[in-house]
């Protein structure tokens, strides 16, 4: 399928990080002054994160985390929220910190994304908030879920971490929620090495936001809320705004290497995940779903025969969220008896999804070699399926 390459091990990420030269000159002044936190660099980070976004209000954080748990305090929630299983771990995270209850929801078997159909037929009088993530980049049914939101009188918590390189509807992501959180952690594609961002419409949330992330207290250190430190510091604004500048031809060619996995890929029993239309994902993951019967093999033994080829993956999201024991008894499903909470889009995705290495300089003669070693991994295990029979 592909020429000779090198054997050595391929990463599963890599970031793309600005010129340090860029950086430590933005840096330098502020550095010199002592000032390494709350200074320039983060407003201008701010401003021109808000304008890339087409937004008005845009503030960092420490993490996507601690975006979460402020931006849900800041909404003074109670009760229940529906939320799919099919995520990371903190999207849950941040909702036991505000003392609220996960209702745990299925997701789309091809997109892997919550739908409005499965927080309509969750729905119930306690439920207070929905939060809804971006899967791997691929944006949520966000004007259908913002629409069931409005009738229900309800806001909508958009877990943005892989948003950065995505469009929706055309447009930047950022501005369908009443509140969204973006990461911009190591693996995603926009890098301030940790550190978040969260984006609304709201002017009063928005001030609330930034009370919140200075420990809730005003400038006269008197305490009106309960907040934290959520500041993010100069050093990784000066980061940020250096790799905003980089963020087109990153998710441009992240786009490109997702079209030439699926070209080489399509011809093995495999499901693509599909975008939602009219949206771009960003692809912060590659990920496809084996199909087990065809295969002969589980997903875990297909990734242990890759890890031997040196070909890293990862198996996101699993165990599921509702199938881990510590979420399932702070969910207010299992607080009404409903120990056996059924998603089985969610656990067969789970169960067979496998994500596969993607990044800016990953080449494609490397993508050959992924593709070659998928391809031998079944037709071994087809063999000796063959052979047992």
């Amino acid at each position: 399928m592909g020429k000779k390459i090198s054997r050595s091990p391929l990463r599963f990420t890599r970031p793309l990080l600005p010129d340090l030269d860029k950086v430590m000159k933005r840096f330098r002044l502020s550095w010199d002054m002592g000032m390494v936190t709350k200074g320039k660099i983060t407003e201008e980070y701010e401003k021109r994160a808000a304008a890339y976004l087409n937004l008005p209000y845009a503030a960092s954080v420490s993490s996507c985390t601690s975006g979460l748990i402020l931006a849900l305090r800041a909404l003074n929630l109670e009760g229940d929220c529906l939320v799919p299983s099919f995520t990371f771990t903190s999207t849950i995270q941040a909702l036991l910190w505000n003392n609220l209850n996960p209702i745990f929801v299925d997701c789309h078997p091809s997109k892997f994304t919550v739908g409005r159909e499965d927080l309509e037929a969750s729905f119930t009088p306690r439920i207070s908030a929905v939060v809804v993530p971006y899967v791997f980049g691929n944006p949520p049914p966000l004007l259908e879920i913002r629409q069931f939101c409005q009738k229900k009188k309800i806001p909508l918590i958009v877990d943005a971490a892989h948003a950065f390189g995505s469009s929706v509807y055309g447009k930047k992501p950022g501005g369908l929620g009443t509140v969204e959180v973006f990461s911009t952690s190591a693996t995603k594609l926009l890098c301030t090495g940790e550190g978040g961002m969260i984006t609304t419409r709201h002017s009063r949330l928005s001030e609330l936001i930034l009370l919140l992330r200075e420990y809730g207290h005003n400038a006269q250190y008197e305490t009106q809320n309960l907040g934290l430190n959520g500041r993010m510091t100069e050093f990784q604004a000066a980061v940020g705004i250096e790799g905003l500048a980089l963020l087109e031809k990153h998710a441009q060619k992240r786009k490109s290497l997702a079209k030439l996995y699926q070209k080489h890929l399509s011809h093995l029993p495999l499901i693509f995940q599909d975008i939602e239309p009219d949206c771009e994902s960003s692809y912060k993951d590659f990920a496809v779903v084996l199909q087990q019967k065809e295969w002969g093999i589980t997903r875990d033994q297909a990734a242990a025969a890759l890890a031997r080829a040196g070909i890293p993956t990862r198996r996101y999201f699993f165990p599921p969220m509702h199938k881990q024991h510590f979420f399932l008894k702070k969910s207010g499903q299992s607080q009404t008896g409903r120990t056996g909470i059924l998603l089985p889009h969610t656990e067969k995705i789970s169960d067979q999804i496998l994500c596969l290495p993607i990044y800016y300089d990953l080449r494609e003669d490397d993508i050959h070699r992924v593709a070659d070693e998928m391809t031998r991994v079944f037709k071994k295990s087809k063999s000796m399926l063959k052979g047992s029979l």
